[in-house]
């Protein structure tokens, strides 16, 4: 199914508290099941269950924006994530 290669994913969050932001899938932690997500504009480091990822993608209340992000983005923003999370 599509969710297995869903990093490096950005999504638009169109309803809920989260409404306005895009998210940007970095990482699938499968012991946690969650996934690291940094937000946009925002960079905000979270840790999502993989499970509410799933559902707001079927649910139509992610709507993706860009698939598979280009490396050199990528890379900067996995930065920003790792700092962010260290705070």
């Amino acid at each position: 199914m599509f969710f297995n290669n869903i990093i490096k994913n950005v999504y638009f969050v169109k309803t809920g508290t989260r409404a306005g932001q895009f998210l940007l899938i970095i990482n699938k932690n499968k012991s946690e099941a969650t996934y690291s997500i940094l937000t946009l504009p925002e960079t905000e480091a979270l840790y999502i269950p993989i499970k509410e990822i799933k559902n707001g993608i079927k649910n139509k209340i992610l709507d993706l924006v860009e698939k598979q992000i280009p490396n050199n983005v990528f890379d900067v923003c996995e930065i920003v994530f790792n700092k962010t999370i260290k705070k």
